[in-house]
């Protein structure tokens, strides 16, 4: 079924990428979905004028992650252009998943190079070892929500 003619308002759209709404994001996610594996959005990237992309759908996003010659996880890399996230980013802001440089913004081959070198350190015997204390952070946290309602 496509229903790619559906419009989300951009406030909604913007708002659940910002994590500003303080609503349950995933009826949105769901209503993104009935409209298309691929669909338009407003760029969420707060100074950037025009149109970014949201692949909602498992398989199609399988094959963005793995077309490493048509995709790019890497700003820079984009017609020469210099990055999109320091042009346009408040200097006084706090890093934001959209905003800040990490491993997760470089391709390959750097990011299967940072990967190996992170990947020494958290091995499955040391990420056991921090079960209780997530655990404990879990609770926590849940006991917090539990007592608002």
């Amino acid at each position: 079924m496509d229903n790619s003619d559906q419009i989300l308002p951009e406030k909604v759209i913007l708002d659940v990428f910002s994590g500003e709404s303080g609503e349950d994001p995933f009826p949105i996610f769901a209503q993104m979905r009935t409209m298309g594996a691929v669909i338009p959005i407003p760029s969420p990237i707060s100074g950037m004028d025009g149109q970014a992309w949201v692949v909602t759908r498992m398989e199609e996003a399988m094959q963005v992650l793995k077309d490493h010659t048509h995709f790019t996880v890497d700003g820079d890399s984009i017609n020469g252009n210099s990055d999109i996230r320091q042009n346009n980013a408040d200097p006084s802001a706090p890093p934001t998943f959209l905003n800040a440089k990490s491993m997760l913004s470089v391709d390959e081959p750097d990011h299967r190079r940072l990967r190996r070198l992170v990947s020494k350190a958290f091995t499955p015997k040391y990420m056991e070892s921090l079960r209780p204390r997530v655990q404990e952070i879990a609770d926590e946290l849940l006991d917090q929500v539990q007592d608002k309602g």
